[in-house]
């Protein structure tokens, strides 16, 4: 008997994810205890508010900046702002307190041999853990992250519009905009993850509990920290120089470096470090 491809179950959302990102995995489940039942992220919201925000933007693009962004929308982002921000840090300060004191028990209750005996790899067993962190928080991450989708293109336009110079190019600006968006979504998705992994590793190098949760989060503040001076140096965002004697001169943005520094490394550079920790830790334990 043929079923009708419309009556076919449909595979639940969990089920869709890698196995060792699962809340059912064996690994995950033990760290999460009652938190095991949260449901998966949902992102079709996010993605519809990007698309509403997509088309708004390339038809103020294209129709001259007939919308006009009202001052209602920028009031709105910036009273949305330090709310995400702070929402944002709590988040990814838990995710690491939680991610250290993920490996520190297996530490104190010397049940990662243990854990190693079962069919299940050491790398996923790592990731396990990150991912439990990050379960714990899925609720909140899921609000955050619709927050951003809603409210942070006004902010985001403002911050792009000299860049791109919206009057001689308001496409090119429109495509920035909506490139940023997306951008600053995918963060939400990658940054949560590396400070997880640096709760695992710190985990794994420090064997007191209290430092290696100081550590976490000290390491995971310096990369926020470092890679914000980075991106806002003159060379890069540009800056009017005021000489001692004489007219002050204005530096332009740098557009590759603020490509490179918007765009690309805050996706690229998380990944990589991600895979440098999971393989540094791997190392440490296989060799312990």
């Amino acid at each position: 008997m043929t079923i009708h491809p419309r009556l076919t179950p449909v595979q639940p959302a969990a089920e869709r994810l890698p196995f060792w990102t699962r809340s059912t995995n064996p690994i995950v489940r033990r760290h999460l205890g009652l938190y095991w039942r949260t449901l998966p992220p949902e992102m079709r919201l996010p993605t519809l508010f990007l698309a509403i925000w997509s088309a708004l933007l390339m038809l103020d693009g294209l129709l001259a900046n007939a919308l006009q962004f009202t001052l209602i929308f920028l009031i709105v982002s910036l009273v949305f702002l330090p709310v995400t921000w702070l929402g944002y840090a709590h988040i990814l300060l838990t995710i690491a307190v939680n991610a250290s004191d993920a490996m520190q028990q297996e530490r104190r209750n010397n049940t990662l041999q243990l854990l190693r005996a079962t069919p299940i790899s050491l790398q996923s067993i790592l990731l396990g853990k990150v991912a439990s962190a990050c379960w714990r928080r899925m609720d909140d991450w899921v609000l955050l992250t619709t927050a951003v989708a809603l409210t942070a293109a006004p902010l985001l336009f403002m911050n792009a519009a000299p860049i791109w110079q919206l009057s001689q190019n308001p496409i090119i600006t429109a495509v920035a905009v909506v490139g940023l968006l997306a951008v600053s979504l995918l963060r939400l998705m990658v940054e949560p993850f590396l400070v997880g992994m640096v709760g695992v590793f710190i985990g794994t190098l420090v064997p007191q509990r209290n430092w290696a949760i100081s550590l976490s989060v000290l390491f995971s503040s310096a990369y926020f920290a470092l890679f914000w001076l980075i991106s806002n140096l003159p060379v890069i965002r540009g800056a009017h120089l005021v000489r001692v004697r004489g007219a002050g001169a204005f530096v332009p943005p740098n557009v590759w470096g603020i490509l490179l520094m918007d765009y690309v490394l805050p996706i690229v550079l998380p990944l990589l470090l991600i895979m440098l920790l999971l393989k540094a830790s791997t190392y440490l334990l296989e060799r312990g």
